[in-house]
């Protein structure tokens, strides 16, 4: 039984670097995958320039998505609809 157990431990020590492979990482620019134009759409809400400033100041520099409700004024009737990074729209 331990014969067994030692020629497991041999295999997998030999061949562990094959079976689970490294991490690797990238450095990404920021330039490249910051929105540049993110609409949202408001329903039954109004909104004056000093809200949509602090609309603005609430999502900036926090990762959105498509379809994301924002809370804001402790309302959902924001939701973003298109995401735009260098004039491309984001899928």
């Amino acid at each position: 039984m331990d014969v067994k157990l030692t020629k497991v431990s041999c295999l997998v020590s030999r061949f562990s670097p094959l079976l689970i492979p490294s991490p690797l990482f990238f450095q990404i620019e920021p330039a490249t995958v910051s929105a540049s134009v993110v609409e949202v759409y408001f329903r039954d809400m109004y909104l004056g320039r000093r809200d949509m400033w602090l609309m603005t100041s609430h999502i900036t520099d926090k990762p959105v998505y498509v379809g994301q409700k924002i809370n804001f004024f402790s309302s959902q009737g924001a939701v973003i609809k298109n995401i735009y990074i260098n004039g491309r729209p984001v899928s």
